[in-house]
């Protein structure tokens, strides 16, 4: 095969596979089934290359007897062949070759051939070996991951990440891409492909009248972290937010205070390949004492890393799986200074989704009917996307980057429930967090956000009043456990606009991530009986606790409040996410351990 060589296989006689010692070891490549036979395809010049008809032997093969005693065979071959060689290679049963012929469309042989398969072959004999082919097996391409980070290939896929794939081929022609579901993700013609919702997912490129394909998953990874740096009059700015330590880009910086932190949560048990790590542009200091921590239950957290001596902001620093001190599988992975201020440029981690979890790890089952980020057409509240000025409970676009959508409770309820309660049993922590922007604007109502058992009790609530200025009551069982009489909250333009801690008065920019009560709002409740409510973010951290009477019960989320329209609406809702965590003992606490295990050090 010196020059190009068209193959004429006929689809219904027979399917392709074809045998290359080509290898291309910067990409991570998955062999994939033959899904349709390679017709009228042309073959790339200079390629190492054998042609394997596996598939409806009988077709070309006219006759094949063997036995204890011996073997025969005769065949025929259809299509262009010119230049090629044929051979009739025999395996025994433990698929080692036995016999091979060539060019002898008809032959026996005496001897043992009980149980031997016969595989009929094409190739070039100025190419290598015969035993060179026969061990090093492939199919005509590869539909391949560039090398751009992780050293496995694991067909897993993250929502909002964007991989260039390639097609790895002796097939000669344009490659036109395609995906199998487009809600799921898009594709270039370039092999650009974009993931934007949870799902399986194959990916097809076609050439010359073959097609390959790749099956990911698309699992859905989120994002979330600290306040940047800030005060009542300097706002802090998306463009030093936590998302920007997650961009790939080295010039970009989370501006993060000291005790702040970057958060992932895979959803699942994601077990480590490797970390990188790049500071800040003129901080690389502020990287001493920081630590990238793991936890299983978003709780207790481990530490897997600490930085004992600054690491550079012009190039990424590679911690390796082997040089940490836990490289168990994990579902949350956060990195965080707890003295010095959390200015990080890149916080990038890769891997992949394994049941290799510490002894003894919670077990997570997420809650669907409690879980939104109000992305898509469909939300738990069942409310439309909408404008400033609409009536009814409504998603807005907050206009920031690490929130996007918003969810905003104008009607004077809105209200999810569970097909089914949950009962807790004494092992089981239900947990809920949410982001919320509260604030005060001039026709502000108050409202409420409660859960609530199987028999309609309030068990978990937040009390807002005066318009939104003030956070009134946090309830427990009914009651308020809130130490403080009243937390007020701050103006972001004082003296001048109205416009509370959401910003919707603010002039370029509805949400305004300001230091008053815009808050990440946690919620646990164990099957003892115990519950903790935490709001942390923006001025105040709170966080309260109490006892519930048993059996717990979780059956609905119920907002209620009473609003004009849109425009003076004071509290919205987003990122709810919702979880039972199953311990392997019972729950001594709603608290349980956190502090972190000893630390491995950069050398």
């Amino acid at each position: 095969m010196k020059s190009k060589v068209l193959l004429n296989i006929i689809a219904s006689l027979a399917i392709l596979t074809v045998y290359t010692t080509s290898a291309n070891p910067k990409n991570a490549c998955a062999t994939v089934p033959v899904i349709s036979a390679i017709t009228d395809a042309t073959v790339k010049t200079e390629t190492n290359t054998s042609y394997i008809i596996y598939n409806h032997l009988t077709a070309f093969l006219t006759s094949f007897s063997a036995d204890a005693n011996s073997l025969s065979y005769s065949y025929i071959l259809t299509g262009d062949t010119t230049g090629a060689d044929a051979y009739l290679a025999v395996y025994d049963t433990d698929n080692k070759l036995k016999y091979i012929s060539k060019n002898q469309p008809c032959a026996s042989e005496a001897g043992n051939f009980s149980g031997c398969t016969p595989k009929l072959m094409i190739w070039d004999s100025s190419q290598h070996p015969l035993t060179d082919v026969i061990t090093e097996v492939s199919q005509p391409g590869e539909i391949c991951v560039n090398d751009t980070m992780p050293p496995e290939d694991t067909d897993d896929l993250w929502v909002n990440s964007v991989t260039h794939l390639t097609l790895n081929t002796i097939l000669e022609g344009d490659t036109v891409w395609s995906v199998s579901d487009s809600n799921i993700a898009s594709i270039t013609q370039d092999g650009i492909l974009t993931a934007t919702a949870p799902g399986a997912l194959t990916v097809f490129a076609q050439i010359s009248g073959y097609t390959f394909q790749k099956t990911f998953t698309v699992r859905r990874c989120t994002f979330s972290g600290s306040a940047s740096c800030g005060d009542d009059t300097g706002r802090p700015a998306d463009s030093t937010d936590y998302l920007k330590a997650v961009d790939g880009d080295l010039n970009t910086y989370f501006d993060g205070t000291e005790n702040g932190w970057i958060q992932y949560d895979y959803g699942l048990p994601f077990k480590l390949h490797e970390i990188r790590l790049a500071a800040r542009n003129g901080m690389s200091e502020c990287t001493i004492g920081g630590r990238v921590q793991a936890s299983n239950d978003g709780i207790a957290w481990t530490d897997l890393y600490q930085i004992s001596a600054a690491i550079p902001a012009d190039s990424y620093t590679i911690i390796t799986a082997s040089s940490l001190l836990d490289n168990h599988a994990y579902r949350y992975y956060r990195y965080t200074n707890p003295n010095n201020m959390t200015n990080i440029a890149e916080f990038i981690l890769y891997g992949h989704i394994s049941n290799d979890t510490p002894p003894d790890a919670p077990e997570i089952n997420d809650i669907q009917e409690f879980t939104d980020s109000f992305e898509s057409n469909s939300n738990i509240f069942g409310a439309e996307n909408g404008t400033l000025d609409s009536d009814g409970n409504k998603v807005f676009d907050s206009g920031l980057d690490r929130f996007g959508k918003v969810f905003a409770p104008v009607k004077a309820t809105a209200s999810s429930s569970l097909t089914k309660p949950i009962e807790l049993t004494h092992n089981e922590l239900f947990r809920i967090t949410f982001t919320m922007f509260t604030g005060w604007e001039s026709n502000g109502r108050d409202h409420t956000f409660a859960i609530k058992d199987k028999d309609g009790n309030e068990i978990a609530a937040l009390y807002i009043t005066n318009g939104g200025y003030t956070l009134s009551e946090i309830r427990i069982g009914g009651a308020n456990v809130l130490d403080a009489p009243t937390i007020a909250q701050s103006r972001s333009n004082p003296g001048t606009i109205k416009a509370g801690a959401n910003g919707w008065n603010a002039n370029g920019q509805p949400f305004v991530n300001t230091v008053g009560y815009n808050k990440t709002v946690e919620i646990r409740i164990d099957g003892a009986g115990n519950a903790l409510i935490s709001a942390s973010g923006g001025m105040y951290d709170t966080t309260v606790t109490g006892t519930l009477s048993e059996p717990v019960s979780i059956a609905s989320i119920e907002l209620t409040g009473s609003y004009k329209k849109a425009r003076g609406r004071v509290v919205s809702y987003d990122n709810l996410d919702a979880d039972v965590i199953t311990y392997s003992t019972a729950c001594d606490s709603s608290i349980p351990s956190s502090e972190p295990v000893t630390t491995s050090v950069l050398p």
